[in-house]
């Protein structure tokens, strides 16, 4: 468990904070269509274009001045003085109203509304965005999901208890420059769900690679499918290069074989991975904890009994 905001929160495979490493879950599930999978064709493409469009949203934030960012929020608070800042969110529960979600360290921030605050907060801290779902637009111009940030990325909180909720939600975001929110589409009621939703969406002018090729990443062992090393191979063979049919990449997160089945097409073997999987760091902060408690709860057994 971590304690944010004076909430107990599980913690997570995703981690406590967004991770590159972790940002990325494939899974073959559809989000969109009931029963539909993915082929893991899809979910390779997918997962390379999710972390292409997660590294150009980072270099979007570090441009960001962080005076500026706190002038914008200042503003909005300034113009709307009944969101009062809240350091302990158990005041929220059963709570109806709008909540301003500050990220400071990306410079970023989110409106939303809610019948229960305090649950809507801990949903976004606790859900990860769908797999097929992390890129909403074009890889080019997708904002991140709020969903996909972590319990700790979230540095503050502002309240408005109100029984009135979405009816002011769209003008309360558009009081806040688009370039300082993680908001992806209008507030209010989205009567038409997912199609309206999609009409209104938003996007943000991202400083895309205009030079990528259309290259296939495929696996000699599809169980070694991973994300961030899809990734790293793809990048890397937009080397300004001639490769061989067979060729050797020494790459951050593991080294690699790759065997050239075209100009298009490269099938990857992972040799030898250099960093530990988010499972495995779970599992040895779970087992870490539970020895933890259980030095405590015997040390404080042998106290009792003397």
């Amino acid at each position: 468990m971590i304690s944010h905001f004076g909430v107990n929160v599980k913690e997570s495979i995703y981690g406590d904070k967004l991770s590159r490493e972790t940002y990325v879950r494939p899974t073959d599930k559809s989000s969109f269509i009931t029963g539909q999978r993915l082929s893991i064709e899809k979910q390779i493409s997918h997962s390379i274009n999710a972390l292409i469009n997660f590294d150009v949203n980072m270099l979007f934030f570090k441009e960001l001045k962080t005076n500026y960012f706190n002038k914008t929020i200042d503003k909005f608070l300034a113009d709307n003085q009944t969101f009062k800042q809240v350091f302990d969110l158990n005041v929220c529960k059963n709570h109806s109203g709008y909540y301003l979600m500050i990220l400071d360290e990306y410079k970023q921030a989110y409106l939303g509304t809610a019948s229960d605050i305090y649950e809507r907060i801990i949903a976004h801290w606790t859900k990860q965005k769908e797999f097929d779902r992390l890129i909403f637009g074009g890889v080019e111009n997708s904002r991140l999901s709020i969903d996909s940030f972590r319990p700790l990325d979230t540095t503050r909180i502002y309240v408005m208890k109100t029984k009135r909720t979405y009816s002011s939600e769209d003008n309360y975001i558009n009081s806040i420059l688009e370039k300082y929110l993680l908001n992806r589409t209008s507030g209010g009621i989205l009567h038409l769900g997912l199609t309206e939703a999609i009409s209104k969406r938003k996007i943000r002018d991202l400083k895309y690679p205009k030079t990528f090729k259309n290259i296939i990443i495929s696996y000699e062992d599809q169980s070694q499918f991973k994300p961030i090393e899809a990734h790293e191979v793809y990048i890397h063979l937009h080397e300004d290069k001639t490769f061989s049919d067979v060729f050797s990449i020494n790459g951050k997160y593991a080294d690699y074989k790759v065997s050239k089945v075209s100009n298009e097409e490269y099938k990857v073997t992972e040799i030898a991975r250099k960093y530990m999987d988010s499972k495995d760091l779970y599992k040895i902060r779970v087992k870490a904890n539970r020895a933890s408690y259980m030095r405590e709860y015997q040390k404080s057994n042998r106290k009792t009994n003397e």
